[in-house]
């Protein structure tokens, strides 16, 4: 029962009380006064009683505990965690020495886990998981920072490796998307994604930008979070174009084509700046054949972060309504999830359901590299894209 439901009770009970104490005092009530006190208190008393049955019919809150943890199928824990039972303890097990501390030592390595994992697979209020798991919310939020933290410093160096970039990591991925696609010297797919973060002290969302690169195994390999409310072109300014602009590995593995020394570089969409480093779609109108075979071979290695990131929306909901989550801890929880959409990739852990990717028209740039050594660059990798197609007889 809501606080005003409660505040009309008490003051027509007060009300009944009055129109008593004035009937002994006067010893004279007259007929409609008495039908009101009458009304009033029948309207009291059914409330009471209605109050009191739908008390009696809640049901007590269920409290999570470790026998029904053993008891849980697989089918339990893809459908409460959103990953395998093998995913969840070999995780357990990776971090059981992480999450032994001091101030954590009340609370169970597998409830640490499961409220972790629930937390991420759910939208769910942090103080209605916390009532599941029987625990506070300021313990379930300790809890779950300390399991990102954890994923972060145990298995990145493992699981997200790709920058900074290594002679055996780079052939790696060109070669892989040699072979998906056929696009020669391609070392990502980069992409900005947007979330909206609604604090609970505050009215307003605060959008956040996620860029991220992801390899021909739908795999992360660089995350980078952007300054709250800043809708700025965010790689343009980021630690990845540096990587890529000055790190001299990605120079050193350059091919020729054509006469044009081609390095490593990224594949972006329409939203991005064509440069050296950076591929993005012919945009201009009446394009080639070759042009438009180059756009469909771009499009099908661009959906490498696509798939990525839709993937990791659908299994961890948390970060596209960010409910109960601080803007601050916006970076650790983006670089937690992508951490572990690639553990469980390298583990065989898929998506059973087919995952929809949003479709967003891409938003066109005012404006091209300096030099024009992008389109010299994107000219050549076309040209020798749409030889390599003409070779196969079509």
């Amino acid at each position: 029962m809501s606080a005003a439901e409660l505040l009309q009770i008490f003051l027509m009970s007060e009300r009944i009380r009055q129109l008593r104490m004035r009937a002994l005092i006067h010893q004279r009530i007259s007929s409609s006064a008495r039908q009101r006190a009458k009304r009033l208190t029948m309207i009291y008393l059914a409330t009471v009683a209605r109050e009191k049955t739908s008390l009696q019919a809640l049901p007590p809150i269920k409290v999570f505990t470790s026998k029904e943890m053993t008891k849980l199928s697989e089918e339990d824990y893809l459908e409460k965690f959103h990953i395998s039972k093998a995913s969840f303890w070999f995780i357990l097990d990776k971090l059981s020495f992480h999450l032994c501390k001091r101030e954590l030592r009340d609370t169970p390595l597998w409830k640490q886990i499961a409220v972790s994992l629930y937390i991420l697979a759910t939208t769910e209020s942090l103080k209605s998981i916390g009532d599941m798991f029987g625990m506070e919310r300021s313990s379930v939020v300790k809890v779950f920072l300390e399991f990102c933290y954890g994923i972060n410093l145990i298995f990145q160096e493992e699981y997200m490796k790709g920058y900074p970039p290594t002679s055996e990591g780079i052939s790696t991925i060109r070669k892989g998307f040699e072979t998906t696609s056929g696009l020669s010297q391609a070392y990502g797919a980069v992409g900005v994604y947007h979330v909206d973060v609604k604090e609970t002290d505050k009215r307003a969302r605060t959008p956040v930008q996620i860029l991220v690169v992801a390899d021909h195994r739908n795999k992360f390999t660089y995350v980078e979070i952007g300054q709250p409310g800043d809708n700025s072109n965010m790689f343009e300014r980021s630690a990845l174009k540096d990587y890529h602009k000055c790190n001299k590995l990605f120079y050193s593995m350059s091919r020729k084509l054509g006469g044009t020394s081609v390095p490593m570089f990224l594949i972006g969409d329409a939203s991005f700046h064509l440069q050296p480093f950076l591929m993005t779609p012919f945009q201009h109108a009446n394009l080639s054949p070759q042009e438009l075979y180059f756009n469909a071979v771009l499009l099908k290695t661009h959906l490498s972060v696509e798939n990525a990131f839709a993937q990791v929306k659908k299994r961890f909901p948390r970060i596209e309504t960010c409910k109960d989550i601080q803007v601050d801890v916006i970076p650790i929880l983006t670089k937690t999830l992508c951490i572990m959409h690639n553990i469980l990739l390298e583990r065989n852990d898929l998506l059973q359901e087919s995952v929809a990717i949003d479709t967003i028209p891409p938003v066109i740039p005012s404006a091209i590299d300096e030099d024009g050594m992008g389109m010299t660059i994107r000219d050549e990798i076309a040209k020798d894209l749409f030889s390599c197609y003409r070779s196969l007889g079509h």
